[in-house]
C-alpha cells in the first residue's frame, strides 16, 4: 500500500484560512473582500441564488447534482463566473459593486478534496448567498 501523500501539507488548514479571513456562516460580507487579491487565491468562492438549495445542501452535492448542467442554468456558479457574466450584461455593475458594499450572506465554509490522478488536493471553499433583489 502506498503511503498517503497530502500534496497540499504546506498549506494552512481552512479553519485557519477562514478565522484569519473572518468567514463564518450567518455572517454578512461585502463580496469585494472575496475577490483576489483581496482574498487568498486558493479560496473557492461559490454564490448561490437560491436561498434553500444554498441552507440545505452542500456543495459537494450540488456540484455533482449539476455537473451536466451549464454554468447559467444553474442555481449557483463561483464568484469570478459571477462578475464576469453581470458585467457583460450590465455595463454599470461594476462601477455600482465598486463604490457601494455589496453585501453577501456566508451560508457554509469547507473543503473540498479532488483526487488528481492519485494525489489528493484540498481547496478551501465558501458558498454565498445573494440577497433578494430590492
Amino acid at each position: 500500500m502506498m503511503p498517503d501523500h497530502d500534496a497540499d501539507a504546506a498549506s494552512p488548514p481552512a479553519a485557519t484560512v477562514f478565522d484569519q479571513q473572518g468567514l463564518a456562516p450567518g455572517r454578512m460580507v461585502d463580496q469585494r473582500t472575496l475577490v483576489p487579491p483581496e482574498r487568498d487565491c486558493s479560496l473557492e468562492v461559490y454564490v448561490y441564488f437560491d436561498p434553500d438549495l444554498a441552507r440545505h445542501s452542500t456543495l459537494a452535492d450540488d456540484l455533482r447534482d449539476f455537473d451536466m448542467v451549464p454554468d447559467l442554468g444553474r442555481p449557483f456558479m463561483r464568484l469570478m463566473r459571477f462578475l464576469a457574466v453581470m458585467k457583460e450584461h450590465d455595463p454599470g455593475f461594476a462601477a455600482r459593486i465598486e463604490a457601494e458594499p455589496f453585501p453577501v450572506e456566508v451560508v457554509e465554509v469547507g473543503e473540498r478534496e479532488e483526487f488528481f490522478g492519485c494525489v489528493l488536493h484540498r481547496s478551501p471553499f465558501v458558498k454565498v448567498l445573494l440577497p433578494p433583489p430590492a
